[in-house]
């Protein structure tokens, strides 16, 4: 039995994320499992360009981020700020505010894995 292999499965489909309310400069996406039944995780690659990032937010589920490319971090209401570069990993607790911010100078990719639940955008 193959395998697929993520991100080389040419049938994935990129999605252009900029315009949606969650992000800020030009973000794209690939689902690598999208969720859709009750307990399923939801694997995403998002790639940020330079300076691009998430508006503060928050999940019903813990999200564990795995950077593949590039530079950036995680940034925390409470004061924390967590430097990303490729093949760091952090996990943010279910409820936890904060936004993803690409290097300004570089970019990033990373794999987000989600259980089910929703992201909540907080102003």
């Amino acid at each position: 039995m193959a395998v697929p292999r993520f991100p080389a499965t040419p049938d994935v489909p990129e999605i252009d994320c900029s315009d949606q309310p969650m992000f800020v400069g030009r973000v794209r996406a690939r689902f690598a499992r999208p969720g859709g039944r009750a307990g399923d995780l939801t694997v995403l690659a998002t790639t940020f360009d330079p300076g691009a990032g998430t508006v503060w937010h928050s999940h019903d589920t813990d999200q564990v981020l795995v950077l593949t490319a590039g530079a950036g971090l995680v940034d925390y209401d409470d004061g924390d700020t967590v430097p990303l570069t490729a093949g760091d990993t952090v996990v943010v607790d279910r409820g936890r505010r904060h936004r993803h911010l690409a290097d300004a100078a570089e970019g990033m990719t990373h794999l987000s894995v989600t259980g089910p639940g929703e992201s909540h955008l907080l102003g």
